[in-house]
């Protein structure tokens, strides 16, 4: 993965940058537009280690110094990586909108799911999710040593955020696989949400100060 191609595409929209394929981190604050590539390589294995050429020609975008997105199109899939090695016990949720009036939720944990949001209907409320529908979509769960995780914290008295540094499978952040067939438009809007281990309830937010009621500001992905 860490192979990457040396050519370095930087495409600029007003205060905006998006980088492709480059060993480099490039400094990006927030992106409104990505043209996601239709790559070609190995078959993907979602594992969460990115090993795959595929990987190498994927536009990707810096939410931080921890943190990189990876957007690829291949062979009748969108794959969306959530690359952050350093992140503890990562919780992504990712928000696909094709218009403002219906949001798709993909949500990676120890179990997947997906609901829709329908921000603006009124008297909405969020449906629970029903773990494991995966409607014409997969990705890796976050997987750990559960027996090592108890003892650590039950006998040797960790906690919970530290047992999993030494109980968590080797990963470096979410690879997500989406059948194209499931997009129904050449472009669509994604914000992420990615929670970490032992903060749940502050999770990075991506693009920044973004939230349901407006697609506006979200990340905009051509499919080209």
């Amino acid at each position: 993965m860490r192979s990457i191609l040396a050519t370095l595409l930087i495409v600029t929209v007003g205060a905006f940058a998006v980088a492709a394929d480059s060993n480099d981190p490039v400094a990006v604050e927030i992106v409104q537009v990505v043209h996601v590539p239709t790559t070609d390589g190995d078959p993907v294995l979602l594992d969460g280690l990115f090993r795959e050429t595929v990987w190498d020609s994927a536009a990707y975008v810096v939410v931080n110094e921890r943190t990189t997105l990876r957007f690829a199109q291949y062979r009748g899939h969108l794959f969306v990586g959530i690359d952050c090695p350093e992140v503890l016990a990562p919780v992504p949720d990712i928000y696909l909108a094709y218009d403002s009036s219906t949001l798709l939720q993909i949500h990676v944990s120890a179990q997947l799911g997906e609901r829709v949001h329908f921000p603006h209907r009124p008297g909405f409320e969020a449906p629970r999710f029903v773990w494991g529908e995966t409607y014409d979509w997969y990705a890796n769960e976050f997987r750990w040593n559960s027996p090592l995780t108890d003892s650590l914290v039950r006998k040797a008295g960790q906690k919970w955020e530290e047992a999993m540094k030494t109980a968590s499978f080797d990963s470096e952040g979410t690879e997500i696989q989406i059948l194209r067939t499931k997009i129904p438009s050449d472009t669509l809007r994604f914000r992420l949400e990615l929670g970490e281990g032992g903060q749940y309830d502050k999770p990075t937010i991506f693009p920044k100060e973004t939230n349901l009621e407006s697609i506006d500001d979200w990340l905009m992905l051509v499919l080209e």
